[in-house]
């Protein structure tokens, strides 16, 4: 089974701001009022990380929850 680990996927200056679990792809956003702060916004997406249970999706579901979560912002 593959190691699940944080990748960052969009840094805003020197604040992360989206990452996702490279085994399951869930992505987590910081709350923007941390994007100010990039330690605060690091440990935000640790916190996340470290809460979520990888449910893996075979790729119709997976394609279905990334436009979802694209048309939720």
């Amino acid at each position: 089974m593959q190691k699940r680990a944080l990748r960052v996927v969009e840094w805003l200056g020197q604040a992360p701001a989206v990452a996702a679990c490279t085994h399951c792809e869930r992505t987590f956003r910081v709350p923007i009022d941390t994007l100010k702060r990039p330690l605060e916004s690091q440990w935000n997406l640790d916190k996340k990380f470290a809460e979520h249970k990888c449910k893996l999706l075979n790729f119709s579901q997976n394609a279905l929850r990334i436009v979802q979560e694209a048309t939720d912002e």
